[in-house]
């Protein structure tokens, strides 16, 4: 005997909640705090980096690089760091040319208990004679990112004069920019939205990263450099999917609820001509 008609429509809602929810993300137990300080010294960029474990469980491997501006070798090493450990790493490269503020970006490389690869950036700033800081008014919202998902930040120059802005785009291991690198043209007192594809190789569903866009430019005989911080959050594809789709979804739902409904009832009425 078929169920009832009020019980076949709740399983069916039922089931169709609970593939709109999705997966449970996955907890986070490692959360890598970083802290980096960068100064010029004798023709030479000295970069510090002090890492602290803030999650539950020991990690493995860690490694500290320079990933913006080339030249610096790998930190030493870290076999493991405690849950509430702290590190340091003291990392030289040859000091970019030029007179102004720049930026250093770095990236943690590390381990979870199960070998799993995971990483983190970091960044500073220095100087080289007068720093210059910027001027530019950006606007990162933060962004859920299942396998692909565009990511746009709104950029401002309220000075008088144009600006001509290299954009350079860095991400964590797990993560990918496409394109890493633009050129902008902002005018006067005007504005630009900055758009660039972002894809998740490797992280897991319920980890938040941040993606550091870098923009250099001249203002006057000075160059200077702005971070803008992007924190990107990952969800599971299916998730992604229905975030995007949900009213839609709920509405064929709906739709598919009312069919169903009517068509027992109409069978109902068939049954007791």
């Amino acid at each position: 005997m078929p169920p009832p008609v009020g019980t076949a429509a709740l399983l069916l809602g039922l089931v169709c909640l609970f593939i709109l929810a999705g997966p449970l993300p996955a907890r986070a137990t490692l959360v890598m705090e970083t802290q980096a300080q960068a100064r010029v010294e004798g023709g030479e960029l000295v970069v510090r980096l002090k890492v602290r474990n803030r999650g539950d469980e020991k990690a493995l491997a860690l490694r500290a690089e320079v990933i913006h501006p080339a030249g610096a070798k790998p930190g030493r090493l870290l076999e493991s760091l405690a849950a509430g450990g702290e590190s340091a790493w003291t990392l030289r490269l040859p000091c970019p040319p030029g007179r102004g503020r720049g930026a250093l970006i770095l990236r943690l490389r590390y381990q979870d208990g199960n070998h799993y690869p995971f990483s983190a950036l970091s960044w500073a700033y220095y100087h080289r004679d007068q720093d210059r800081p910027g001027i530019l008014a950006i606007s990162a919202p933060p962004l859920e990112l299942g396998g692909e998902d565009r990511a746009a930040l709104e950029i401002r120059n309220p000075g008088p004069v144009s600006l001509q802005v290299e954009v350079l785009v860095f991400t964590p291991a797990e993560l990918k920019a496409q394109p890493a690198r633009q050129d902008l043209s902002l005018p006067a007192r005007g504005r630009e939205e900055l758009e660039f594809n972002l894809v998740n190789l490797s992280g897991l569903a319920g980890s938040s990263y941040p993606v550091l866009v870098l923009l250099r430019y001249r203002l006057g005989q000075l160059e200077t450099a702005q971070v803008a911080n992007l924190m990107v959050k990952l969800v599971s594809r299916q998730a992604n999917f229905f975030r995007r789709n949900g009213w839609w979804l709920a509405g064929l739902v709906g739709l598919f609820l009312a069919l169903f409904l009517w068509s027992q009832l109409a069978a109902r009425r068939r049954r007791s001509a």
